[in-house]
């Protein structure tokens, strides 16, 4: 029954329709990404999403061979989570699997009544794409996953800071990774 809520949590962090809410909710921040973990048993499960303005400098669909090249590279990157977010060594985690999608949300349009300038006044806003990423590891002494650095601030100069929620056996904790302080201490694993 764990294994099924961790995994349902994991996946509601990574759908579009969330999303797309909170962009549209206002909560949408350049250079501010979410990086959910998840630790049960051995294996340790990652949620990534980050804006697009983060990863490759921009939200806009890609049109260009350009863009579509920066998109294609930060896949490339992103593909390898263990070069970005660095377990404590002592841990022994390897990568299971991964997945990274650049979500697209579809314009939409506000509609305000504002009957002291204009009325009935639309105002469109543009798209924003957004970089999602899934991952599991296997770790051979999980209890040992007490500190992870970010090199993703390396990797992506647009990055900021991440919000990270971690939820281990012994408790849920949120932390916040920058590029100025990359690397933190997991208080949940000890």
């Amino acid at each position: 029954m764990r294994t099924l809520l961790l995994g349902v949590l994991v996946a509601l962090a990574m759908t579009p329709a969330r999303a797309e809410e909170k962009r549209q909710l206002g909560a949408h921040e350049h250079g501010h990404g979410k990086l959910d973990i998840a630790v049960e048993g051995n294996k340790v499960r990652m949620a990534l999403e980050a804006p697009g303005a983060d990863i490759v400098g921009f939200e806009h669909a890609a049109k260009s061979e350009k863009d579509k090249k920066a998109i294609a590279a930060a896949k490339k990157i992103l593909m390898d989570p263990l070069s970005l977010f660095v377990p404590a060594p002592a841990a022994g985690c390897k990568l299971t699997s991964a997945m990274v999608e650049l979500g697209e949300e579809n314009e939409h349009y506000e509609h305000h009544d504002n009957t002291k300038k204009a009325p009935d006044v639309e105002h469109q806003h543009e798209a924003h794409n957004a970089f999602q990423a899934t991952y599991e590891l296997t770790c051979a002494k999980p209890g040992d996953l007490t500190t992870m650095t970010f090199k993703y601030f390396d990797a992506f100069p647009g990055g900021r800071e991440l919000d990270i929620q971690l939820i281990a056996p012994k408790g849920q904790s949120k932390y916040e990774a920058t590029r100025k302080s990359p690397t933190i201490t997991l208080q949940s694993m000890r």
